[in-house]
């Protein structure tokens, strides 16, 4: 089976309407910051995933360490013939969800499964919408981004070479859990002080020389792609500005019985830790 993965990022819901009030704000937006993934397993134990006034019934097969495997349903009505009768039916498909909420991880992986749903961001919006209506009541808000392959940069770097005149690299604040350490130190504390909810990376030059081995660009391409924010560059002939993100970061996963076999959630370990 083929799961898609997204990173999930957190922002409180908190607005500065005074200069003097900074300063609070500020410790009202670190308090927040602190406890939300308290405040997530509690919306993942209590929520009710609803969207535009449909309701989508789930399956939890596995809640441990801050990692939850379930099944989300999309019923579905249809007509059948039998006996030269019509007679009205429905089917249920599912398709899996797997949420490892764990500090240093913040990912999801949605199945792509055409029978249940369309594509797997139909069912990210189900989750972000069902999560936020219970998340807001702690004033925070989560937002679920596809991770996307650096390599796709890449490849544009390679067919476009001699013509690229900016890059952009962006990164939100105070979403920098998926940040290198390098710009989580560079950008953390200034963003703080300044109030800014997203600092930009930018390149400008005639011809830019990008080069795949410099270290720099290395960590600003691997936190594009941890984040799922999208690089952007600009062309010289192109008067399009080209943007990363068709490119999905997904992985494959064997059907895990986790009651039946032992090793099933070892297994699940394995590919969360390895293989994203």
């Amino acid at each position: 089976m083929k799961y898609v993965v997204y990173t999930f990022q957190f922002t409180p819901l908190v607005e500065v309407r005074q200069l003097d009030l900074f300063e609070q704000t500020l410790q009202v937006r670190d308090e927040i910051m602190a406890h939300k993934l308290e405040y997530f397993e509690e919306a993942l134990a209590s929520a009710k995933y609803r969207h535009y006034g449909r309701t989508y019934e789930n399956s939890v097969q596995l809640h441990h360490d801050s990692i939850m495997i379930m099944r989300l349903a999309n019923r579905k009505s249809f007509v059948r013939e039998k006996n030269f009768q019509m007679i009205k039916d429905e089917d249920e498909p599912s398709c899996g969800v797997i949420i490892d909420y764990r500090p240093d991880h913040q990912v999801i992986a949605i199945e792509e499964a055409s029978r249940a749903f369309n594509n797997t961001d139909t069912v990210r919006n189900i989750l972000e919408r069902s999560l936020n209506d219970i998340l807001c009541k702690h004033r925070l808000s989560v937002s679920l981004n596809r991770q996307n392959l650096a390599s796709e940069f890449w490849d544009y770097v390679k067919q476009y070479r001699g013509r690229i005149n900016e890059v952009r690299f962006t990164y939100h604040y105070p979403n920098l859990g998926r940040a290198s350490e390098k710009m989580k130190e560079l950008l953390g504390d200034t963003s703080k002080v300044v109030n800014s909810t997203e600092s930009e990376i930018v390149f400008k030059g005639k011809s830019l020389e990008l080069d795949e081995k410099n270290e720099d660009l290395q960590d600003y391409t691997n936190d594009s792609e941890n984040s799922g924010i999208p690089i952007s560059l600009k062309i010289q002939g192109l008067k399009k500005t080209i943007k990363t993100g068709k490119r999905p970061k997904s992985f494959e996963l064997e059907e895990l019985d986790f009651q039946g076999d032992p090793m099933a959630y070892s297994k699940l370990l394995d590919t969360l830790n390895h293989g994203l």
